[in-house]
This record gives C-alpha cells, structure tokens and sequence, in this order.
C-alpha cells in the first residue's frame, strides 16, 4: 500500500469511521450491557494506578509535542532539561508497553471468565501494543525524539488538521515512525468496535440522557404554549379554505 493511501486518506477514513459508528451506535444500536468484573485484589488496584499514571503521563508528553511545538525546542536546547523531557515520555512508554503486552498475552493465551472477548479486542490490543513498543522503539533507535519530531511529525499533524496533508514529512520518516503513526489511525477507527468503546458509548449516553430528560420536563410546556396557537391558526386557516372553495 502506498504512503498517500496511508498517511493522506487513512486519517481522514479513520476519522470518519469513527464519527460515523460512534453515532449509529449511540442513536441505533443499543450498546451491549456490560458485564460486571470481579473485584481486584489492592495489589491489581495499584498495578492499575500506577500504569494510569504513566499513560497520562504519556498522552500529555505527546500532547505536548503537538500543541507546543517552539516551547518543546526552546525546553530542549539545555541538556539537561532535554533529558529530562526524554525520559518523562520514555519511562512512561516502557511501564505502559509492559503493561499492555501482559494484558494481551492474557487476553490469548489465559482461559478466564472473559465474556466480552472479541475480535475488535483482540486486534485493538495489539495495535495498541504494536503504537506503544514501536514508539519505545524509535525513542531507543532515534535519540531525541522530542526535538525532531516537532519539526517533522508535529506539522504533517497541523497540516491534517488543515486538510492539506504533507505527506512528505511522514514519508521520509523511518520504518518504525511511520508504523507508529499509521497504527494511531488504525487504533481511532476500531475503538468504537471494543469493549472500551462500548462503555465509553453507555457513558455517553447515560449523559445524554441524563441532561435531556429535565429539559424535557422543563421545555415540555413551554413547547406546548408555542405549538398550540400555531396549530389553532392552521386549521383555523384551512377550515376557511374548505369553505371558500
């Protein structure tokens, strides 16, 4: 497949898809109910803590990247503080590819009570594995990963937003760059399919309801005051109709 199909129409495909299956299952399709897990010892409880604290770590760190790309370069230019950037990304990024590779091992190999296990769970993990190793990968393989991605993946990023993709910034990356931003649009247009999608969905929607429904209530007679009048000079209106004709 070639780079244009992958770095110029996957993103725009993989947005869509997402938007698209997102609101056909919230509006269309009833989420499935989910079933409740076992109570985890403390010891998982804070395995879990720990590895929620370095994906933040890890999403704001590329956060960061994207939306303060001059601060990142002035932050880099003592080394010091270089390093110190490197390894807020970089320690984060080991523990959470740990933490997925155990999880998806156990989502293959271990029989246990896992009733929602699904395809789309089976291949989201893994390209989530894949997303994380490959970027512990290139930040091992291609030193200062702070400072040159800001230059090269930060603007193809501004230029998706713009709709006019720069493919040639991505394109001359290395392998492992490029799989590590071809599996983020592959993991965006299967999220709505799995597990966490769904209860995201349920949660979405439980919002939703939770707002409209006293809205409702409080719009319902005002909504009724309005239509009654409007309905009332309607067929006041077509009834001299019938009778003129």
């Amino acid at each position: 497949m070639s780079d244009w199909m992958l770095f110029t129409v996957a993103p725009y495909a993989a947005a869509l898809g997402f938007l698209m299956v997102s609101i056909f299952r919230l509006v269309v399709v009833e989420p499935p109910p989910i079933n409740g897990d076992r109570a985890p010892s403390r010891a998982h409880l804070r395995m879990r803590a720990v590895v929620g604290v370095c994906l933040l770590a890890l999403v704001a760190g590329h956060l960061l990247l994207v939306l303060a790309p001059d601060a990142v370069l002035r932050w880099n230019r003592h080394a010091s503080r270089l390093l110190l950037l490197e390894a807020s990304i970089f320690g984060p990024g080991v523990i959470c590819s740990i933490a997925v590779i155990a999880r998806l091992w156990r989502h293959l190999f271990e029989r246990t009570r896992d009733a929602d296990r699904s395809v789309a769970d089976t291949v989201m993990l893994t390209l989530v594995a894949i997303e994380v190793v490959s970027g512990v990968a290139l930040a091992v393989g291609y030193r200062w990963a702070s400072s040159w991605s800001v230059v090269t993946l930060t603007p193809y990023a501004v230029s998706l937003v713009r709709f006019a993709p720069r493919l040639e910034l991505v394109g001359a990356t290395p392998f492992v760059v490029r799989l590590h931003v071809f599996c983020t649009f592959a993991i965006v247009a299967l999220l709505p399919f799995t597990l966490v999608g769904s209860r995201a969905l349920i949660a979405i929607k439980r919002a939703v309801d939770g707002v409209a429904t006293p809205l409702s209530r409080a719009f319902g007679p005002v909504r009724a005051r309005i239509e009654y009048p409007v309905v009332r000079i309607l067929r006041s209106r077509a009834i001299w109709g019938e009778e003129e004709n």
